[in-house]
């Protein structure tokens, strides 16, 4: 699954569009029509774990923290990278 963040919403063309942002990608992604959204992540729930919601506090720095130090992203991506190859 991949989710990305809703940055901003603006109108195009008179038609509103969403602007999401990956949290390892650098750049915003193209703006897209309410149509094109497929679903909306409210929380994680994994066996044996606790569920976590996605309007959690720490979620709101973590969304802060990917917005206004983009270069953060570069470190995710390596540390996730990581993790797949170990």
């Amino acid at each position: 699954m991949i989710a990305h963040r809703l940055i901003k919403t603006r109108y195009k063309k008179e038609q509103l569009h969403y602007i999401f942002k990956g949290d390892t990608n650098l750049c915003c992604d193209e703006p897209v029509t309410r149509e094109q959204v497929i679903g909306k992540l409210t929380a994680i729930s994994r066996k044996k774990q606790k569920k976590v919601y996605m309007a959690a506090p720490f979620d709101y720095i973590w969304c802060w923290l990917m917005l206004f130090f983009p270069f953060s992203s570069r470190f995710l991506k390596k540390y996730i990278n990581q993790k797949i190859v170990n």
